[in-house]
């Protein structure tokens, strides 16, 4: 239950950043820089090339950490702890070498993988943006896009209930 809300809260605050940015953006550029359409899409690459990068770097720390808890379930003593009351691990310990799911999942993580998929602003909510400052039409743009961040965040929190569902049902069939 909490792993569902939580993929809940993310999808939903992921796709709310989105939009966000991209009214931003679009509202900074054309207000205060008085961009043309063509010169606020090269921002846009460079903010998506940006995002798509902290979302590889946040992707390689999730493999690093996953790839040392598999050694260190795989390979007995490849990674050394200590247990509380000192002794080391040896075979046979009898407990798992992963930590909690709790510990492995905290705010922070969940702080940096929304900032990471939000921070990129969609490249739909900025052309419906650019679109409807043309028309003298950008509170009706604004609105467009919300309603986007709202249709992206119920597919993507859908899509993260079915997999803590799976998840789920994985664990109890092994």
């Amino acid at each position: 239950a909490n792993a569902l809300r939580a993929g809940l809260a993310m999808a939903a605050a992921a796709a709310l950043l989105q939009a966000v940015v991209a009214i931003a953006l679009v509202g900074l550029l054309a207000g205060l820089l008085n961009l043309t359409a063509a010169r606020m899409t090269g921002v846009t690459q460079a903010v998506e090339i940006a995002s798509f990068a902290a979302v590889a770097l946040l992707g390689a720390g999730l493999l690093w950490s996953k790839a040392r808890a598999l050694a260190a379930r795989l390979v007995p003593g490849a990674i050394r702890h200590d247990h509380p009351d000192g002794a080391p691990c040896g075979p046979g310990c009898g407990h798992g070498h992963l930590p909690p799911p709790a510990a492995a999942r905290g705010w922070r993580s969940a702080a940096a993988a929304v900032l990471a998929a939000g921070m990129r602003p969609c490249s739909g909510a900025i052309l419906v943006l650019v679109f409807s400052l043309s028309l003298g039409l950008f509170g009706t743009g604004i609105a467009a896009v919300l309603a986007m961040a709202a249709g992206t965040a119920l597919t993507t929190g859908a899509l993260a209930a079915l997999a803590v569902l799976a998840k789920g049902t994985a664990l109890r069939l092994a």
